[in-house]
């Protein structure tokens, strides 16, 4: 994935922001998250993206409320989906859209 891959993020009460996809990046209302949110349902550490194969994945890291993949799909505890344009990541009232390279 290239780093030219944005990640926005939309969150209630909020401007939406943007962010560059990268390996490590957690998601999380923690202070020492890479993208903080505000949102009271997004628990301290509730993702992060992972290397997978060629791109990244999006890991849930609770027991309970994981990602929700496109508004159907709730990962598990430990699972993960690999990434692609137009995905979207809900976080408790938030959404994380994938956004592709300029022209995607």
């Amino acid at each position: 994935m290239s780093d030219t891959w944005t990640l926005k993020v939309i969150e209630p009460n909020r401007e939406p922001r943007e962010f560059a996809a990268r390996d490590g990046l957690v998601f999380g209302s923690h202070i020492d998250c890479g993208v903080v949110f505000m949102d009271k349902k997004v628990d301290g550490h509730h993702a992060k993206l992972v290397t997978e194969g060629d791109g990244l994945a999006i890991l849930n890291l609770v027991d309970e409320d994981g990602p929700k993949i496109d508004g159907d799909k709730v990962l598990a505890q430990g699972e993960r989906e690999e990434l692609r344009v137009g995905m979207e990541i809900g976080l408790g009232k938030s959404m994380i859209i994938v956004q592709g390279p300029a022209g995607e």
